[in-house]
C-alpha cells in the first residue's frame, strides 16, 4: 500500500509539473518578428522628426546621438544603419522639416488667386508670411543661419524645399498677367524671387534679428506697400 501511494504521488507531481509548463508556454508572449516595410519607413520618419526637434531645441553641438536614440527608443546601431554620422542625420532631418513646412501650393496659394494682380500678390505674400513667420518657421531659419558656415548646403535645401515652390507659383501668376498685356515682364524667375524677398524676406530677416519693420504699423501694411512699389516697376506705360 505504501509503495502504491509513493508511486501515485510521483505520477501526480509529474502531471502537475507538465500542466504548469504547458500553461507557461500558452501564456508566453510571441517574439516580435521583423517589422514590415511600412513599419520600418514609419520608424525612419519618426527618427527624422524627433531628431530635428532636438536639434531645434538644443542646437547641433549640444544634441548627441545618445540623446536622439533615447528619445526615439532606438539603438545607436540602428541609427548608424541609416546615417554614417550625426552630420548626415542633421542634413536629412532638416531637409524633411523644410519640405514639411513648405507652403501648400494648390490648397493655400491656388485658392487666393484673383483677376486683380495686386489683390493676388497681397494675398500670396500674406499667406507666405503667416506660414513662414511662425515659431516653427523662424526656428528652422535660425538654425540654418547658425549652422550655414558648417553646412552651406542648408541654404540651398531651404530654398528648394520651401521658397522655390512659392516663387514658381508667383512666376506663373506674373506670366499670365504679362500675356494679357497688363505688365512688362523681362525676367520672370528673377522678378518673382525679388518680390518674395521684398515683401516677405525683409520682415523675416527683421524678426530673426529682433528688428521691427520701421515705418509700418504691421506686416500687412508692409506687404501692401511692397506690392504697390513692385507693380509700379512692372506696369506698362501708356
Amino acid at each position: 500500500m505504501t509503495l502504491y501511494r509513493c508511486y501515485y504521488r510521483r505520477i501526480h507531481i509529474k502531471i502537475n509539473y507538465f500542466l504548469r509548463a504547458m500553461t507557461k508556454t500558452a501564456t508566453k508572449k510571441p517574439r516580435a518578428g521583423r517589422p514590415t516595410a511600412a513599419q520600418a519607413k514609419q520608424r525612419h520618419l519618426e527618427l527624422l522628426d524627433i531628431s530635428v526637434k532636438l536639434f531645434l531645441e538644443n542646437g547641433f553641438d549640444a544634441t548627441t546621438l545618445d540623446d536622439i536614440a533615447a528619445a526615439v527608443h532606438m539603438t545607436k546601431r540602428t541609427i548608424y544603419g541609416h546615417y554614417e554620422n550625426k552630420e548626415a542625420l542633421f542634413r536629412a532631418s532638416l531637409q524633411k522639416a523644410f519640405h514639411d513646412h513648405a507652403t501648400p501650393i494648390e490648397e493655400t496659394l491656388g485658392a487666393v488667386v484673383d483677376d486683380d494682380l495686386e489683390t493676388t500678390l497681397v494675398a500670396i505674400a500674406l499667406q507666405r508670411a503667416n506660414h513662414f513667420l511662425t515659431p516653427r518657421g523662424l526656428a528652422l531659419q535660425r538654425i540654418v543661419n547658425t549652422e550655414s558656415h558648417r553646412f552651406p548646403e542648408l541654404l540651398g535645401l531651404l530654398y528648394q524645399e520651401s521658397t522655390a515652390p512659392t516663387a514658381n507659383f508667383v512666376q506663373q501668376v506674373l506670366q499670365q498677367h504679362a500675356e494679357r498685356g497688363e505688365i512688362f515682364l523681362e525676367r520672370p524667375e528673377t522678378t518673382a524671387s525679388l518680390f518674395l524677398s521684398m515683401a516677405v524676406g525683409a520682415p523675416a530677416r527683421g524678426m530673426l534679428t529682433g528688428i521691427k519693420v520701421e515705418g509700418f504699423k504691421n506686416l500687412e501694411d508692409h506687404i501692401h506697400f511692397c506690392v504697390k512699389l513692385f507693380l509700379n516697376g512692372l506696369r506698362v506705360s501708356d
